[in-house]
C-alpha cells in the first residue's frame, strides 16, 4: 500500500499545519532534528538520510511545505527516492536560491507528477514567476494571498485528495 509522507518547512511554526494535514491525508510526519536542538536551519543531507530511511523501499507520495520541498528534490535527484506523486505547497525558491541551492534547475528538470499549491503573492515566490519556471509541465494551485502560510486547507483538501487517490 502506497504510504503519504509529510515534510514540514524549516520552521517549527510549521508544525501545527503540517500536522493537521497528517489528520486529514494521514501518512508519517518527518519531525526535523533542528527543532529538537534549537538550530535555526535545517540540515539538508542528515534529513535527506531520515526521510530515505522512512520510505525504506517504498514508493510514497509527499506532501511537503517550503524547505520540505527542497528536501524532496534533493532526495529525488542525489538519492534516488521514488516518488509516486507530490504535492508542494509555498515553494521555497527564494529562500533556497539565497542558501546556493540551484531550485530552479530543479524544478525546471522535476519530473514526478506534483501538484503545486502556491499563493498569489508569497514572500518566496509570486505564483505568476513559479508558474514561469514550471512551464504548464505540472498542475499550479494558485491561492489568494501573500503569505508563505497554507492555512487554509479547506481551499485546497480536495484536490489534494484527487491527487493522492
Amino acid at each position: 500500500m502506497k504510504r503519504n509522507i509529510l515534510l514540514p518547512g524549516n520552521s517549527a511554526a510549521n508544525r501545527q499545519s503540517i500536522d493537521e494535514l497528517k489528520g486529514a491525508f494521514g501518512g508519517d510526519m518527518l519531525y526535523y532534528k533542528h527543532w529538537e536542538t534549537g538550530e535555526s536551519m535545517i540540515d539538508f543531507e542528515n534529513e535527506m538520510q531520515r526521510l530515505l530511511e522512512l520510505a525504506g523501499n517504498d514508493q510514497v507520495s509527499i506532501i511537503a511545505k517550503s524547505a520540505g520541498t527542497l528536501l524532496t528534490m534533493k532526495a529525488v535527484r542525489e538519492a534516488g527516492l521514488q516518488i509516486e506523486k507530490a504535492v508542494f505547497l509555498g515553494t521555497a525558491v527564494n529562500w533556497g536560491m539565497e542558501r546556493g541551492i540551484p531550485v530552479k534547475e530543479w524544478l525546471r528538470e522535476w519530473r514526478v507528477p506534483t501538484l503545486f499549491v502556491h499563493k498569489e503573492h508569497d514572500p518566496v515566490i509570486s505564483a505568476s514567476e513559479l508558474s514561469k519556471i514550471l512551464c504548464d509541465r505540472h498542475e499550479l494551485l494558485v491561492l489568494p494571498g501573500d503569505s508563505h502560510d497554507y492555512d487554509e486547507l479547506d481551499q485546497f483538501i480536495s484536490r489534494v485528495r484527487e491527487v493522492l487517490k
